[in-house]
């Protein structure tokens, strides 16, 4: 997308676009970008949604869009890339020992099991949940109302007809 399409202004919304978990949002999304520039929204159709959005995704991505940690250390080690091997591997450790040592300090300053992110994900949540009204349906399954889109969720497979459990 950045290559493509180098001067419009519709990075963020793609972004917003490929993390929707409904097919509803999507299409929202996507009448943004197509309102944006049109071009862009064709290139996304053809390019298949399936491949990059969550909400036609037939699998799980547990939050990842990305799989290739070869782009994160590229990014990372863009200056150092050009030191001589000794150098490079030196500055590696550097940088390993001073991730470690900054995610130490982090942990021995929680006071519960959970990272500060999982702890503020999860009170969001379960604020947000609060309004939700829960009917069982069997012993796993329970139809759950939202105010947006209901959604049937299936405790046993960890599964929800809104695509995020």
């Amino acid at each position: 997308m950045k290559t493509k399409f180098r001067g419009v202004e519709v990075h963020d919304i793609f972004y917003k676009c490929s993390k929707a978990y409904r097919v509803v949002e999507f299409n929202q999304i996507m009448g943004q970008i197509k309102g944006i520039n049109v071009r862009v929204a064709q290139y996304l159709i053809e390019v298949d949604p399936k491949k990059w959005a969550r909400s036609h995704f037939d699998g799980r991505r547990y939050y990842i869009m990305t799989t290739n940690i070869a782009e994160c250390l590229n990014s990372i080690l863009k200056v150092a890339r050009e030191l001589p091997a000794t150098k490079l591997v030196d500055h590696i450790h550097g940088l390993l020992q001073k991730w470690f040592w900054e995610r130490r300090e982090a942990t021995v300053k929680m006071s519960t099991p959970l990272t500060n992110w999982a702890e503020k994900r999860l009170r969001g949540r379960s604020n947000k949940s609060r309004c939700y009204r829960v009917h069982p349906v069997n012993l796993y399954e329970h139809h759950v109302v939202d105010g947006y889109l209901n959604g049937l969720v299936n405790l046993s497979d960890k599964t929800c007809t809104c695509r995020k459990f």
